[in-house]
């Protein structure tokens, strides 16, 4: 799982857990970015994400924010064989 890996961005989602958290991703197709993934809690838009094909990182954005936290590709792929 992608926000696995990225603490900050789980916090982000999680920090509304008093009420239930339902969210839902989608994928928008981008020129700079190719699928821009986007990460919505009902009709409000909480932050993207995108694979860096020259990092090889995956790299999120929460909306209200203008850190760019990245996440390690491998280490993502490591997560799924366990």
């Amino acid at each position: 799982m992608l926000f696995a890996c990225c603490a900050e961005v789980e916090q982000f989602l999680l920090k509304d857990s008093i009420t239930e958290l339902e969210i839902e991703i989608d994928s928008v197709p981008d020129g700079e970015f190719g699928d821009l993934y986007r990460v919505w809690k009902n009709d409000r838009l909480l932050g993207t994400f995108y694979e860096s094909f020259t990092s090889h990182s995956w790299k999120a954005q929460p909306v209200d924010s203008i850190k760019l936290i990245s996440c390690d590709s491998a280490a993502i792929s490591s997560d799924k064989n366990h």
